[in-house]
């Protein structure tokens, strides 16, 4: 009930319509700019006292390689970085709300729930990408370097190197895990259709094979198949989910 009378309590603010000024709506920006920036230093805080939660986190990825720092200040230099890319991912979410509510009001209605929609399909495939990543991409990517090294080289990495490899490769596979947001966009707006989508299919399996090898930091063949399988996929979920819309007639 209490979720309810809230939801009732913004749609009647959204139904209003309120003419703001240029000092008005400089203020608020004001305003969530200054909560996005103390949000983002809680955070911050938060991961600095917990970085080596962090650390383990990103080291349970693999298992029998052992971990070094080249020089004594890098891991505290690593650990600041550590937790400014942590504070930001936690905090992007929020990032995403604050900007969402400050522009909703501009749009009619039926915009409104279009936009809103492709929030939260884009938040549950930034979290499939975070879980994609995490549970199939790097693994299966630090495995084969492992194995290709075995009984030759003893499995000595450094640090710094593997966790701004990790970063590379969560960011690559969340950046892929958005294509559908982006097709959906461009299918609201009346620039492309799933006709269209089919179409350029052969284009995109070329494609796909080059966006992996430059989204991905290595060379190896392995992450590169991974992360175009993926793209591949993910746009052929794009595609089947604007044809849908298509046959219900929302896009029309």
């Amino acid at each position: 009930m209490l979720f309810k009378f809230k939801l009732d309590r913004l749609n009647a603010k959204l139904s209003k319509r309120i003419y703001l000024s240029f000092s008005d709506h400089s203020q608020e920006f004001r305003d969530r700019l200054l909560q996005i920036i103390c949000l983002l230093g809680v955070f911050l805080i938060g991961c600095l006292t917990n970085v080596r939660f962090i650390t383990f986190f990103i080291q349970q990825s693999i298992d029998g390689v052992k971990f070094f720092q080249p020089s004594p200040e890098k891991y505290l230099i690593l650990s600041i970085e550590l937790s400014l890319y942590t504070s930001l991912l936690i905090t992007s979410p929020f990032i995403a709300i604050s900007i969402l509510c400050y522009f909703l009001p501009a749009f009619i209605p039926r915009e409104r729930k279009a936009i809103i929609s492709l929030f939260v399909i884009s938040a549950f495939l930034f979290l499939a990408g975070i879980i994609y990543a995490n549970k199939i991409l790097i693994p299966t990517t630090l495995t084969f370097f492992l194995s290709y090294t075995k009984e030759l080289l003893e499995p000595l990495w450094s640090f710094e190197d593997y966790s701004r490899l990790s970063l590379i490769l969560y960011l690559s596979a969340v950046l892929t895990f958005q294509i559908p947001i982006f097709q959906l966009i461009l299918s609201f707006l009346g620039i492309a259709s799933s006709r269209n989508y089919f179409q350029l299919s052969k284009y995109v399996l070329l494609g796909s094979t080059i966006i992996g090898a430059f989204l991905t930091p290595s060379t190896d063949p392995i992450t590169q198949t991974i992360l175009a399988s993926a793209i591949i996929l993910i746009y052929a979920l794009g595609t089947g989910i604007v044809l849908l819309l298509e046959k219900i007639a929302i896009l029309r």
